[in-house]
């Protein structure tokens, strides 16, 4: 829960946010008052998050939050396979479960099914999100999901940032080639928030293998059977390019937060 406080006489700024996506508030402008006569209306701005039941898709401005060639290697030189498990240092809520442990996929895909750690991550699908078998996976993040050939160039990467209860995990798959159109190279990043749950996909380059797999990608997230997911807008499995792309995928069920407002330690509000 987020507290707002306020003094009489002066009206700060109370701001928690360390990155994007961190839970945050701010009371807008200072303000000097004169208690005995004067009265004026308070707003805060809240970052509106709540339990991960559902999402909300929202277009944001490409400004990646860290640099697309930082990080641990991780498939280093290796095509169409899922990494080994990667512990992170806090729980991260998604669809409902908690996890603190996650593996990524050579072709721009991150689960949390740690069954399929060390082995084959499939190149070639059809279906679209949501879907209860095939591919895309269940309990997956894609952040584009298309078939990317890191043996033959570019890096991926991940990172562990920020402090407690700020910090980010992030999966950064740089300059990598797509397979058979080797010509071509994808740039993109993953980012997910402590706290918050929020996800962030930032696509810095993404052209079209067509002739490979119909060119086809996905951005988007499903739950652990398939059956509930979000993609944005013109972004579900099929044949698409773009550049300097942003996505945020927002829990918005129930609300996690609360704002109250206070006058020397008394309660005199509730709300926004």
């Amino acid at each position: 829960k987020i507290y707002l406080i306020i003094l009489c006489v002066l009206l700060s700024n109370f701001i928690l946010a360390q990155a994007p996506g961190c839970p945050s508030i701010d009371a807008g402008a200072d303000i000097n008052l004169d208690c005995s006569s004067n009265c004026t209306t308070l707003t805060a701005s809240v970052l509106e998050v709540g339990t991960t039941s559902t999402y909300s898709v929202s277009s944001i401005p490409f400004s990646p939050p860290y640099s697309f060639n930082l990080g641990t290697p991780t498939i280093v030189g290796t095509d169409d396979i899922w990494g080994n498990v990667i512990t992170i240092p806090f729980d991260f809520c998604f669809f409902g479960n908690n996890y603190n442990q996650l593996i990524i996929g050579a072709n721009g895909v991150v689960s949390f099914d740690l069954s399929n750690a060390g082995g084959w991550c499939e190149w070639s699908f059809s279906n679209t999100i949501p879907n209860t078998t095939g591919e895309p996976y269940r309990n997956s993040i894609n952040g584009a999901y298309h078939d990317i050939d890191p043996s033959n160039g570019g890096s991926v990467k991940y990172s562990i940032l920020g402090s407690s209860p700020c910090r980010t995990f992030v999966v950064n798959y740089y300059n990598i080639p797509h397979y058979w159109c080797s010509n071509i190279t994808t740039t993109q990043q993953i980012v997910l928030y402590e706290t918050t749950n929020v996800i962030e996909v930032y696509v810095q380059n993404k052209p079209t293998c067509n002739s490979w797999n119909g060119g086809r990608a996905v951005i988007g997230i499903q739950n652990i059977n398939g059956t509930i997911g979000y993609t944005p807008p013109n972004r579900n499995t099929g044949s698409w390019s773009t550049s300097n792309e942003a996505w945020r995928f927002t829990p918005d069920g129930t609300p996690s937060f609360l704002i109250n407002w206070y006058d020397n330690g008394m309660l005199i509000g509730s709300g926004n």
